[in-house]
């Protein structure tokens, strides 16, 4: 009987091992159509329009690059 149930709960084991890996499998995928599918965006920054295009990590280091030059222009600063 102890038998019997240990083989339950090993098999139990290995099927949660075996979705949780199908279900990480398909997160990543969804990242990876997320970082290519995101559509151009818009912003309006200190009386400038700014067009951000490309990946989500495109985007966000273009968003980086703005700020970092408004900074500098507002504060006579390097930022680091």
């Amino acid at each position: 009987m102890v038998m019997g149930g240990a083989a339950v709960v090993f098999v139990s084991g290995v099927e949660k091992h075996s979705q949780s890996k199908i279900h990480a499998e398909a997160l990543h995928e969804l990242s990876q159509s997320f970082n290519t599918s995101v559509e151009p965006r818009v912003v309006d920054v200190e009386n400038r329009t700014v067009t951000l295009t490309g990946s989500a990590e495109m985007q966000y280091q273009e968003w980086r690059r703005l700020l970092n030059k408004i900074y500098s222009q507002e504060t006579g600063l390097s930022p680091d």
